[in-house]
């Protein structure tokens, strides 16, 4: 696939699964953007992310790229991340990774700092865990991740993880004889987040709840299938 930033051109070489990119912001604090590139079948038992370091000219093969981030832990799909807004105040950006567990097994987003140099695993990351089945997000937390600039105006960098089938805050309905929730969310974290942190317990700084007045689930709002950071819409700073 080919990568366009402003002007350059670079194609990219990996296998079919490199489908999600992350750009826009420095993961090493050098002023260039840098580009990640994930992989569902890369190096990683879940997913794998490798770090493209600005200025990137010319083609690449990303067999040849040597940083990277393994998810080997866990129990679904680590392969969506995000470049994100400095969370800890170290003056360099940072990288996020959500991995989907489903609606049977646990759920997880990671908090990397950057710089990100050499192989790296999630293993030594800020670990937020969502439980299956939970009021908190669960089904599905860590589907989408996204920077979210500094929402709260604090100088630390903010982030949103989407939970599509979640079911916090969500009007309860009897389907098959059983009590079931499921709306969507979208949960907001505020930097500096520095410690690994069950959502169950302890929630996040702000919840993005779906709505829904029907069992059926097509009908599902799905709030956090995808979640994006706006920029500041109205100019209040």
């Amino acid at each position: 696939f080919f990568f366009s930033s402003r002007r350059r051109h670079t194609r990219l070489q990996g296998d079919w699964s490199s489908d999600v990119c992350s750009s826009d912001l420095d993961l090493d604090g050098d002023g260039y953007e840098d580009l990640v590139v994930s992989s569902a079948n890369g190096t990683g038992t879940y997913g794998s992310h490798s770090v493209i370091y600005g200025p990137i000219t010319g083609d690449l093969s990303l067999s040849s790229v040597t940083d990277v981030i393994n998810v080997n832990s866990g129990s679904g799909s680590g392969y969506v991340g995000a470049i994100v807004q400095d969370t800890d105040g170290d003056g360099i950006d940072d990288y996020l990774i959500g991995e989907n567990g489903g609606f049977i097994r646990y759920s997880y987003a990671y908090l990397l700092p950057g710089p990100i140099t050499g192989t790296n695993t999630v293993a030594s990351a800020v670990t937020l865990s969502a439980g299956y089945g939970s009021r908190r997000g669960g089904y599905y937390f860590g589907n989408s991740v996204s920077d979210g600039g500094d929402i709260d105006g604090d100088g630390y960098g903010d982030f949103i993880v989407g939970a599509p089938w979640g079911d916090y805050g969500c009007t309860s309905f009897e389907e098959s004889g059983y009590t079931d929730y499921h709306c969507g969310n979208a949960f907001v974290f505020y930097g500096p987040v520095t410690a690994s942190l069950a959502v169950d317990t302890y929630g996040s700084d702000a919840v993005l709840v779906g709505t829904r007045g029907t069992t059926d689930l097509s009908l599902n709002e799905q709030i956090g299938i995808a979640v994006s950071g706006a920029g500041d819409l109205d100019g209040d700073g």
